[in-house]
């Protein structure tokens, strides 16, 4: 297993992927403007973004990930449908409301998913990711 990027190529990755959001958000406000169906856009992103996953490990890009069994597939999915929810929701926010609010809001999504994760799949989070969620939620906030 490779392991984690040098501070660089990990200042790297997190400005792509800062940009990559940007982008998104401005991409996802205009066509949300455009076409005020956020329910509509969430399943063309999720159906979108599925399929590029199939095409990926079709195409060995990414391997196959190992089957788990089906308890841990079922608790997982109540992540699912609860990260899916929270697409769609942010989606219809987006279409209502300015995006900085709805980031603002949002800020407090990292601890939600340590918590569900903790209480659905039985993951605990240390102390020290606890405290780093608040620095995290703190930083959006600001």
């Amino acid at each position: 297993a490779p392991g984690p990027p040098s501070p660089q190529n990990g200042a790297l990755l997190a400005a792509g992927l800062y940009g990559a959001n940007i982008a998104y958000n401005v991409i996802n406000k205009r066509v949300l403007l455009a076409h005020p169906h956020p329910c509509l856009v969430t399943g063309i992103n999720l159906c979108s973004s599925s399929l590029c996953c199939v095409v990926c490990w079709m195409l060995g890009l990414i391997h196959w990930p190992r089957f788990l069994g089906w308890p841990f597939y079922l608790k997982l999915m109540g992540l699912a449908v609860l990260h899916w929810s929270g697409m769609l929701f942010s989606n219809i926010s987006v279409s209502e409301v300015h995006i900085s609010f709805t980031h603002t809001v949002k800020a407090a999504e990292p601890f939600f998913t340590a918590l569900f994760t903790a209480v659905l799949i039985g993951h605990k989070p240390t102390l020290r990711a606890w405290l780093s969620l608040l620095v995290v939620i703190g930083g959006i906030v600001v």
